[in-house]
C-alpha cells in the first residue's frame, strides 16, 4: 500500500502457486511476464518463467509483455531463444505513433501458431500484416494495412537512430541521466520518489536496459493540520495537464520564471499507493530512445538533454508551490 515494490522472490512465489493451480485443473497456462510495467517493474523474473516452462513443457506458454520496448537487443534475443513470445510497441520508449504493435515469435512455435484462427482480428488486421504463407491469414481482408505501415515506418526510424548509438555509450548516458534525476527528486521536498529496482534479466548487466529508465514519484502538498499529503489520481491528472500549458495571462507573464515557458509532457499518472483510503497518483519521468539518440550527438547535447529533464522537474515544483499558496 505504501508504493514500495515487493521482494521479487515473493512475487515469483505467487506466480508459481498460480501456475500450479491452473495446471491442476487440467488446463494449459499462459504466463505473462511484464517487462516493464508503467512504473518500471519486471515480474515475474525471467528465471522463474524459464523454470516453470522447463518443468511443465508445452503446458506453459510464456508471453513477454515488452510493450514499453525498453529492451536491448541481447535481452530480446535471450527471450526468444528461451521460447518466449514477445509483444512490443513502437509508441512508448521508441516514441513512435500510438497503436503501433507487433508480436515476435520464436521459430519453434511458428508451425503451430500459423494454423491458429485469426478471424477475430478482421476489424484491425489484414493478410499483409502476417508473414507470407501464414495459413490462417486467409481469413483476413486482402490489401495492405496502410495506417499500421505508416506508424511502424515512423517508429522504425526512431529505433534505427537508437541502434546507431553504441551500447556502451547509451548505457553511460542513461546512468548519468538516472543519477541526475534521482538527485534532483531527492532535493525537492514536494516530491517523493518511489523506489525502482534495476531490472533483473539475468544478463551481464552492461547493456543499457540494466538501468531504470522510468522514475515514478508522488507529489506532496500541505493537507489538513499542515501535514504533507500526496495527490490522488484526479489531482495528479490535473497537475499533469497543467504541466503541458503556458499561462499567457498578463499577471502570469509579468511574474514568469524560465520554467513557466516550458511545456512538459511527463508520463501519465498511475495508481501507485493507498493512504487514508485514497488512491495516490504517481507521475513518471521516462527516458526514451529519442533522448538517447539526441544525447549521443555530442557531450554538449547530452548535457542539454539532462538539463531539459531537470527543467521539467523545476516547472513541476513551481506549480506545486503555487498550488500550495492557493494559485
Amino acid at each position: 500500500d505504501d508504493g514500495r515494490p515487493r521482494p521479487l522472490a515473493e512475487v515469483d512465489a505467487d506466480y508459481v502457486r498460480e501456475v500450479e493451480r491452473v495446471l491442476a485443473t487440467g488446463a494449459r497456462c499462459l504466463l505473462v511476464l511484464t517487462d516493464l510495467s508503467k512504473t518500471g517493474l519486471l515480474a515475474p523474473s525471467p528465471a522463474c518463467a524459464a523454470q516453470l516452462r522447463h518443468r511443465h513443457g508445452e503446458r506453459v506458454a510464456v508471453l513477454v509483455d515488452a510493450c514499453q520496448f525498453r529492451l536491448a537487443p541481447a535481452s530480446l534475443v535471450a527471450y526468444l531463444r528461451q521460447g518466449f513470445l514477445v509483444a512490443v510497441t513502437g509508441s512508448k520508449f521508441v516514441t513512435g505513433p500510438a497503436f503501433c504493435g507487433g508480436l515476435l515469435l520464436p521459430s519453434a512455435v511458428v508451425p503451430v501458431l500459423r494454423l491458429r484462427p485469426l478471424a477475430a482480428l478482421r476489424a484491425y488486421s489484414t493478410r499483409a500484416d502476417w508473414p507470407p504463407g501464414w495459413a490462417a491469414a486467409a481469413d483476413l481482408p486482402a490489401g495492405p494495412n496502410v495506417g499500421l505501415m505508416l506508424r511502424w515506418a515512423a517508429a522504425l526510424a526512431e529505433l534505427a537512430r537508437l541502434r546507431a548509438v553504441p551500447e556502451a555509450q547509451a548505457a553511460a548516458f542513461l546512468r548519468r541521466w538516472h543519477a541526475a534525476v534521482t538527485q534532483r527528486l531527492a532535493h525537492a521536498s514536494c516530491l517523493q520518489a518511489l523506489p525502482v529496482p534495476s531490472p533483473e534479466r539475468g544478463g551481464s548487466g552492461v547493456a543499457w536496459d540494466a538501468c531504470p529508465t522510468i522514475l515514478p514519484f508522488l507529489i506532496l502538498r500541505p493537507g489538513p493540520q499542515g501535514r504533507m499529503q500526496a495527490l490522488d489520481m484526479d489531482e495528479a491528472a490535473g497537475l499533469h495537464r497543467r504541466l503541458q500549458q503556458i499561462d499567457c495571462s498578463l499577471p502570469a507573464l509579468m511574474a514568469a520564471r524560465p520554467a513557466d515557458w516550458l511545456r512538459v509532457q511527463l508520463g501519465q499518472p498511475v495508481a501507485a499507493a493507498r493512504r487514508d483510503g485514497r488512491t495516490l497518483g504517481a507521475l513518471r519521468l521516462c527516458a526514451s530512445a529519442r533522448l538517447v539518440a539526441q544525447a549521443a550527438e555530442s557531450p554538449q547535447a547530452a548535457e542539454r538533454v539532462i538539463a531539459q529533464t531537470l527543467a521539467a522537474i523545476d516547472k513541476l515544483v513551481l506549480l506545486v508551490q503555487r498550488w500550495s499558496c492557493g494559485d
